[in-house]
């Protein structure tokens, strides 16, 4: 499937006169979670032709395409997804760091990550994702025992990235297998949440979550740490504007140079 994604990202560009700059796995594919029968995510930043820009009206800045049902293509331009880096907007920041990519742009991604110490904000992040792990525990709850090996990882994951951050204090690896390789886990929940993540790779999403109650007074407690964790961070971290513009305009020059000859 890897090489079938080449050509769709080049019919996206003759198709809509743009260049890609960066393009990458996120979902189970970047998460190290995948059966054989995941489905492919991608996603996308996009330059488009200088003539877009000189417009007096505003215009879509996204693109997706539904190749088939598991084939998926979502992709942002360039403006749009500086933008949201600026806010620490956690999705883009995940595509940023997915280990599975199609297109590197590494001078484009590389200038990014290197802004990302200075800039990212980790009571944004943390947030996103404490409310995330909360909202799909509530979802889950509300099942009653048959919670599905899937439907607890929603939940396990955003915990796993609030882990990490208060560990670590940077964003986290995608890599559910590095979250447990690298975070500071009692030994019975390492040992479940290793277990839960084999069955998923082997196929088992639907298959009921085995000694829930422990796992999830685990998760409650956890999260009400994090809680606390966030209300004492006070302060807040913005990206240089003009070091974002500067990364704007080189890249679209380095794109479409011919234009501005």
């Amino acid at each position: 499937m890897h090489e079938e994604i080449y050509p769709y990202l080049s019919s996206i560009e003759q198709q809509y006169n743009v260049k890609i700059v960066y393009a990458c796995e996120v979902g189970s594919r970047a998460y190290g979670l995948a059966s054989s029968k995941s489905d492919y995510d991608i996603r996308f930043i996009y330059v488009p032709h200088p003539e877009w820009y000189l417009s007096i009206d505003e215009q879509k800045d996204v693109i997706e395409k539904q190749i088939h049902p598991s084939l998926d293509l979502h992709g942002w331009e360039i403006r749009k997804a500086l933008r949201l880096f600026r806010k620490s907007n956690p999705s883009l920041l995940e595509w940023l760091h997915s280990p599975v990519k199609y297109r590197k742009g590494e001078w484009f991604t590389g200038p990014l990550l290197d802004l990302l110490p200075e800039m990212m904000s980790p009571v944004s992040v943390l947030y996103h994702y404490m409310n995330m792990a909360r909202r799909n525990a509530k979802k889950a709850r509300a099942k009653g025992d048959a919670i599905a090996l899937k439907e607890m990882l929603l939940i396990l994951r955003p915990l796993l990235m609030c882990l990490w951050i208060k560990q670590y204090e940077t964003f986290p690896a995608l890599n559910y297998e590095d979250l447990l390789g690298k975070l500071n886990l009692p030994t019975n929940v390492h040992l479940s949440l290793e277990r839960i993540r084999e069955l998923k790779i082997n196929g088992a999403s639907k298959e009921a979550v085995p000694n829930q109650e422990r796992l999830f007074r685990y998760i409650e407690d956890q999260l009400e740490e994090i809680e606390e964790y966030i209300a004492q961070l006070s302060y807040t971290r913005t990206a240089s504007t003009e070091k974002l513009n500067t990364i704007f305009r080189e890249t679209l020059y380095h794109k479409w140079g011919a234009f501005f000859d």
